[in-house]
């Protein structure tokens, strides 16, 4: 089932923007990343629903859209890969083996650059720890094209589901870190090297788009677990994870 839902998109996003930066975080960090952006996760986030007040993970794909860097697509052409899976892993009881887990599944439309047909599934046991496409069907929906009706798609037991592109809300502060290498580059600030300045995502790597999958779940919210974020392809071989989300 879906249905648009312009006030829970803009209500989850701008969660995502409050939340606190990162703490994994990586934007076209190597060769095969930057060959397929499109498994490429780029940010995590974690934090409780607006709609729902239910648990919310979010990750990032299409890292520096729009932005003209070499090998970036523009922001109307990203979106996800028909190939690949798309999973929420959740660990429930602390072993660091993925009890339930989340998969995500698209399809072109003909005619269509951008909007695809998705399909959720929810996986428990061993189909959660697996990278292939099983579990059962909870919904069915479509993805977001830019400058196009929002689409949100909703679960057989409430899940919410937005995907589509959005402006980036990751940034790092350069002036003020706190690292070995903090007084080299506040030396390089300081001799004009163009390293960024402002805390702030424009200020930090101008304006660039990404793709956004959020989800949000009803309940799990106030019951300790740990997070991960998986991409695999056909054959079930993960192509990129990331777990440590920043939390709100």
């Amino acid at each position: 089932m879906s249905r648009r839902t312009p006030h829970l998109v803009t209500a989850l996003f701008c969660a995502i923007l409050q939340a606190s930066g990162a703490s994994a975080s990586d934007h076209r960090d190597a060769p095969l990343t930057q060959l397929y952006p499109m498994s490429d996760i780029g940010d995590s986030f974690m934090f409780r629903g607006a709609q729902t007040g239910g648990l919310t993970m979010a990750y990032t794909l299409n890292p520096l859209s729009g932005s003209g860097a070499p090998g970036t697509l523009g922001s109307d052409e990203i979106k996800l890969d028909p190939d690949l899976i798309y999973m929420f892993r959740l660990d429930t009881d602390g072993d660091a083996i993925a009890d339930i887990a989340y998969k995500i599944k698209v399809r072109d439309i003909e005619d269509d650059r951008q909007k695809q047909t998705v399909e959720l599934r929810f996986a428990e046991g061993d189909d959660a720890q697996s990278n292939e496409w099983n579990g059962r069907e909870i919904a069915r929906g479509y993805t977001t094209a830019l400058n196009r009706a929002l689409e949100v798609t909703e679960g057989d037991n409430g899940e919410l589901l937005f995907i589509g592109p959005r402006r980036d809300p990751f940034f790092f502060d350069f002036t003020t870190v706190q690292a070995p290498a903090a007084l080299a580059i506040k030396q390089a600030l300081a001799g004009g090297d163009n390293l960024p300045a402002e805390p702030t995502s424009i200020g930090a790597f101008g304006i660039s788009d990404m793709t956004l999958i959020v989800l949000e779940v009803p309940g799990l919210a106030d019951q300790a677990l740990n997070y991960w974020a998986v991409v695999a392809d056909r054959d079930g071989t993960s192509v990129d994870r990331m777990g440590r989300a920043g939390v709100q």
